[in-house]
């Protein structure tokens, strides 16, 4: 039998990505053993970790627990423990994950495997790296982490509650429609915000009954500049809306089309520019995506994973009234939920108008960098910086 010992901890990626690498190299493990505590198990990490495990992996789990607090202040009575386990079941090898759990139980560990030459131990190193420190050479690999957010998520105890997220999924039309905003964009970025703005006011004005899906649009001299894009955008067996120039109105075909066009849209281009980008190392990127603990729902706009970093994007097509209150609101909210994502987290905020210096520093003071403006058609060039980087 051979045995993997882990320790449930509040970052349970410090556990996942080396398991994950471990039999993806089809290593021996017959057994993992968690290692929990009184802490670990009111707090309901061991309880993931322990739920997760056998569901990702054709293997037997077990806990074992370490009472009283002794994971702070007793390492000898942490050796015996495991001690005694191993003395109970004699297993051929073992393998000592001391990458999560305190100090004293990685002591423990680490002295526990010097008594015997069929006992190793390794870490998982911030740079995404296993390092099998006890061995003289060829000690250091590079992890291929899952891009799973699903398991990431479950890991901390969510639930994803939408399904059918996958950018690859999303029905050809919304992306179709993403793309040619995006070359409008390309074309003539001033007025693309404006033609933005005028369909978030007339989609904000439809109220879930078939009267307010034909809206009329103010004769000036903004629509006379914007009409021939609206017509493009209309065209022939449009599913969102239809275009009456004569009228000066447009009307909807349904509330969902409505929704649609006050900011999905710009989500689903968001997460084109990023599949663009990273398609080469990641295989899913995420819109629209929800999830909730405990009855409490998030949502954020697109989410992914390169390497070990989970990427949040917040994606705004509001005309900022007050270009810093406005962004400080959405930023604080955004804050609180990106927090799921543990420490290898890279939040952003996307936002089709510009902010003010103000919240700029707010911004990166909480370390959400922020992509703004004309800036959005180089996202490419932004997406793997720090997580405090912040693009003006």
């Amino acid at each position: 039998m051979s045995v993997l010992f882990l320790t449930a901890t509040g970052h349970p990626e410090a556990n996942l990505n080396s398991v994950w690498h471990l039999f993806s190299k089809k290593t021996q493990i017959n057994r993992i053993v968690v290692l929990t505590t009184d802490f670990t198990v009111a707090n309901k990490q061991a309880t993931y970790l322990l739920a997760l495990l056998p569901s990702l992996f054709q293997v037997t789990v077990e806990a074992l627990h370490l009472p009283d607090g002794i994971e702070e202040k007793k390492v000898d009575q942490i050796k015996q423990i495991v001690m005694q386990w191993l003395a109970l079941n004699q297993p051929e090898s073992v393998l000592f994950n001391v990458t999560g759990g305190t100090k004293l139980i990685s002591i423990a560990l680490d002295h526990v495997a010097q008594m015997s030459s069929r006992y190793e131990c390794f870490y998982q190193s911030r740079d995404n790296h296993i390092v099998w420190y006890t061995r003289p050479v060829n000690h250091i690999y590079k992890l291929d982490p899952p891009d799973d957010i699903a398991m990431r998520l479950k890991s901390r105890g969510f639930n994803i509650t939408k399904p059918d997220t996958d950018l690859l999924k999303l029905p050809i039309e919304q992306l179709q429609y993403a793309l040619k905003m995006y070359d409008f964009l390309m074309e003539n970025f001033s007025k693309a915000q404006r033609l933005t703005t005028l369909i978030n006011a007339l989609a904000s004005n439809v109220d879930h009954n078939e009267q307010s899906l034909k809206q009329a649009i103010k004769p000036d001299k903004n629509y006379s500049d914007l009409k021939d894009w609206l017509g493009v955008l209309a065209g022939e067996g449009s599913t969102f809306f239809s275009h009456d120039e004569a009228q000066g109105s447009l009307s909807w075909t349904s509330q969902d089309a409505a929704d649609f066009m006050k900011g999905t849209w710009f989500e689903v281009l968001v997460g084109y520019l990023v599949y663009r980008s990273v398609s080469e190392v990641v295989s899913t990127v995420h819109v629209n995506f929800e999830f909730e603990k405990n009855g409490v729902k998030n949502e954020t706009d697109v989410a992914f994973i390169v390497g070990s970093h989970l990427h949040f994007l917040e994606c705004k097509t509001v005309k900022w009234k007050d270009k810093t209150a406005g962004p400080n609101q959405a930023l604080y909210k955004f804050n609180t939920i990106s927090q799921v994502a543990g420490l290898n987290q890279r939040i952003s905020l996307v936002t089709l108008y510009e902010i003010s210096s103000d919240a700029l520093q707010r911004a990166k003071e909480m370390g959400i960098q922020v992509v703004q403006g004309k800036d959005i058609l180089n996202l490419k060039d932004y997406l793997n910086t720090e997580p405090a980087g912040v693009v003006q």
